[in-house]
């Protein structure tokens, strides 16, 4: 099975096959890597990810999108609701899904885990259809996303919390990517 030939390794030593399996311990790899990522259970996630979504492993592109939500203060509360209203909007768009991002930054600089790294959530189709690129990119990558609209300016904390986390994805063996592609690179995005 999938978490048979994945157990125990990381994921940069497993063969390029699909693994389709909801695994917590990639947290603990993130962490050992020196990222500090706010867990699914203490924003208070509503949705169970423990339905397989294939991702291929270590994944080829680090994506970074936009939520398009408001982001009312600094304060962690109002950040726990803000990514709960970011997983709503996740499963009411795509049901089966819950979040549609890897993980989420905040203009303080705070990081908080969505999609699991082990389960698709690049959420990026290739519209464009760019040469050298898939079409179905979510098989390919993970995706951090900042809670805000697109005018709202991206704060010096947020550049460091985006290139840490993508640093501690690539480090800890579940991307090979060696920059960030915008969502608006592949798709009609701001």
């Amino acid at each position: 099975s999938d978490l048979d030939k994945f157990a125990g390794q990381k994921p940069g030593l497993c063969v390029a096959d699909s693994v389709s399996i909801t695994r917590v311990a990639y947290l603990d790899d993130l962490r050992a890597e020196g990222l500090k990522i706010a867990s699914r259970a203490s924003w208070g996630s509503r949705f169970n990810y423990s339905s397989p979504r294939t991702v291929y492993l270590p994944g080829r592109y680090l994506f970074l999108h936009i939520a398009v939500v408001n982001d009312p203060n600094d304060l962690k509360g109002s950040e726990d609701n803000v990514v709960r209203t970011i997983e709503q909007i996740g499963i009411q768009r795509f049901p089966n899904t819950g979040i549609s991002y890897n993980a989420v930054a905040f203009d303080t600089g705070r990081l908080y885990d969505g999609q699991p790294l082990t389960r698709r959530g690049a959420h990026t189709i290739n519209d464009y259809r760019l040469s050298g690129y898939p079409y179905n990119l979510n098989y390919y990558g993970h995706a951090i996303v900042l809670p805000q609209q697109t005018a709202d300016p991206v704060t010096a904390a947020q550049v460091d919390a985006v290139a840490r986390w993508g640093a501690a994805v690539v480090r800890a063996g579940y991307s090979r990517a060696t920059q960030f592609l915008p969502h608006r690179k592949f798709s009609p995005k701001e």
